[in-house]
């Protein structure tokens, strides 16, 4: 794994724009925590079997009360477009989530200065020579027996519509032996890692310049395609993970 540390925002982004040159799949996250997924973070008290459990149940409730009509009717299809739907919604998941898009990650890397009392923060590029898995009628579960960069169409027509949880679009599968293990510890995926530290000193100059490309660029933030139904029930989306993220060991309880 490479490491960098610019001194100016000038530096960071010529170092982004030669690990752009240097690969066609490329992906950005803007992280000051390790690199795992959300369930793993939120329930380090849990073990592998539980972890995978919990999200499976939270999945299950998440498609009894979203009331989402689903794309696929293949069985393994659906499954993964559950689970990226709902975690488009902020719910808890086995999912990593990526950007296409190094701004929406360099957003997200400068807020947790906002966040949390940190002395700096992380922008991580993980480079893939595999294709994306694109969800389709056709995907059976051999596709993912190893780590997998998955992507749903119906968020990647206009890939930045959602900005307010995830980083967007992308999702990191890996199988459930390498689930708590964050990427930049693990050997087989941290050689396809860049890690570029954004320090406090570098943090207001980029804030600033994120300020006037977001203002230029209605796709960073916000959901700008969806009419006013849409965001309505996107917002109901977003209070359902919420709500299931803070109170599931005490829904789980009520239902058995």
């Amino acid at each position: 794994m490479i490491i960098y540390k610019p001194k100016c925002i000038n530096e960071l982004f010529e170092i982004i724009d030669e690990q752009k040159l240097n690969s066609e799949n490329i992906f950005f996250r803007g992280d000051y925590k390790e690199l795992v997924p959300t369930i793993v973070n939120k329930n380090k008290e849990l073990n592998v079997i539980e972890l995978l459990e919990k999200e499976r149940r939270l999945t299950a409730l998440f498609q009894k009360l979203a009331f989402i009509k689903p794309l696929f009717t293949n069985k393994v299809a659906l499954k993964w477009e559950l689970r990226i739907s709902s975690r488009e919604h902020g719910l808890q998941s086995i999912l990593l989530d990526f950007s296409n898009n190094e701004m929406i990650a360099l957003e997200f890397a400068t807020h947790a200065f906002i966040d949390a009392e940190i002395e700096s923060s992380n922008l991580w590029i993980y480079k893939t020579t595999s294709n994306t898995i694109i969800l389709s009628e056709q995907i059976d579960n051999s596709d993912f027996k190893n780590s997998t960069m998955i992507s749903n169409p119906k968020f990647n027509c206009n890939p930045h519509t959602r900005r307010r949880f995830v980083q967007g679009g992308y999702f990191l599968y890996q199988p459930s032996q390498n689930l708590i293990i964050p990427i930049d510890q693990n050997s087989q995926l941290k050689t396809n890692l860049v890690k570029i530290e954004i320090s406090k000193e570098i943090k207001s100059e980029l804030h600033k310049h994120l300020k006037k490309h977001r203002n230029t660029d209605k796709n960073i933030s916000g959901d700008y395609n969806l009419n006013f139904r849409g965001r309505i029930r996107g917002k109901y989306l977003d209070f359902l993970c919420r709500l299931l993220n803070c109170y599931s060991n005490y829904i789980f309880k009520l239902i058995g």
